[in-house]
C-alpha cells in the first residue's frame, strides 16, 4: 500500500491483515484520509465490496492479484493507470468508470457490467481471452466515451474462435450488445507476441 507514494504498513491506527483486510476483504472506508492512496498491491484480497474506493483521487494503482469478486462502482472516479486483476470473472457495472489505463487484461472474464469502462478516454485495449464462450455485455453503455465507442483507436481483442460468422454462438460480432461494436474486434492471436491466446499483447502493434 502507498500513500502520498511512501509504502505504508499500517494506516493511522488501523494495522494491515487486521481491520484494513479483514477476513480477505477490502475494507478501507472507514480509514481516515483514505482518499491520498496511490497504490494498493494487495495478493491476499479476494473481494472489493461495491464503492470501495469511490472517488479516491489520487489511487492510480490497483494490483489485486487474488480478487474473485468486485462489488459495482468498486474504483469508479479512481484515476487508475494500472489495474491487474487477473481472477475477477465477472466485471461489475461500473467498476472501472473514468479509470485512465491504455490496457485491460481480462484473461477469464464471462461478463462486462454497464458502464464498467465509461469515461476512459485513454482504453486502446480490452482483452477478453475466454476461448470457451463470448463474454456476456450487460449494456453498450460499458463503452461510453471510450475510444472503443468512437472508433478512435480503441480495440476489443478476443480468440479467433469466438469470430466465427458461421455460428452465432461463437462470435462475438453478432452478439447481444456487442453488435453495436461489430467493427473493434480483433484477433488477440493476430497481436500477442506468441501468437497465442494466453500471450502477451504486442504492444507495438496497437
Amino acid at each position: 500500500m502507498k500513500f502520498n507514494g511512501k509504502t505504508m504498513t499500517a494506516f493511522g491506527h488501523f494495522e494491515l491483515g487486521e481491520d484494513v483486510y479483514a477476513a480477505g476483504k477490502a475494507e478501507m472506508h472507514n480509514i481516515w484520509l483514505a482518499k491520498a492512496l496511490t497504490e494498493l498491491n494487495e495478493p491476499n484480497v479476494t473481494e472489493i465490496g461495491a464503492y470501495q474506493f469511490y472517488a479516491f483521487e489520487m489511487l492510480e494503482r490497483a494490483i489485486f492479484p487474488s480478487v474473485t469478486t468486485a462489488g459495482a462502482a468498486a474504483f469508479r472516479g479512481c484515476p487508475l493507470v494500472e489495474a491487474y486483476f487477473p481472477m475477477l470473472g465477472v466485471i461489475p457495472d461500473q467498476l472501472f468508470y473514468s479509470a485512465k489505463f491504455r490496457i485491460f487484461d481480462a484473461p477469464i472474464a464471462v461478463s462486462v457490467g454497464s458502464s464498467a469502462f465509461s469515461y476512459n478516454s485513454n482504453l486502446v485495449a480490452l482483452i477478453l481471452r475466454n476461448e470457451d464462450a463470448v463474454v456476456s455485455l450487460d449494456n453498450k453503455n460499458a463503452f461510453t466515451n471510450t475510444r472503443i465507442n468512437s472508433g478512435n483507436g480503441g480495440y476489443v481483442y478476443v480468440p479467433r474462435a469466438l469470430l466465427d460468422d458461421n455460428n452465432k454462438d461463437k462470435d462475438y460480432r453478432q452478439a447481444t450488445n456487442w453488435t453495436n461494436f461489430a467493427s473493434r474486434f480483433r484477433v488477440l492471436e493476430d497481436y500477442t507476441v506468441d501468437g497465442t491466446t494466453t500471450g502477451a499483447l504486442d504492444e507495438s502493434k496497437i
